[in-house]
């Protein structure tokens, strides 16, 4: 998960993609595309989490 005082949804540190675009590794297009993958990734484990954490209703019994 997320390091403490790190406010970012994942590990990569800033300027990681800029190296890899000036080292020709990578062009503008893939590395928009990997970004789009982390992010969904995340937003879908967070939201895998939440609906582990919310309690689940039952019916009641009166």
């Amino acid at each position: 998960m997320r390091e403490p005082g790190k406010n970012r949804l994942h590990g990569y540190e800033v300027g990681w993609f800029t190296l890899l675009l000036q080292m020709g590794v990578a062009t503008g297009e893939d590395l928009r595309a990997a970004q789009a993958r982390v992010t969904r990734a995340v937003i879908d484990r967070m939201a895998a989490q939440r609906r582990r954490r919310r309690p689940r209703r039952g019916r009641r019994e009166d």
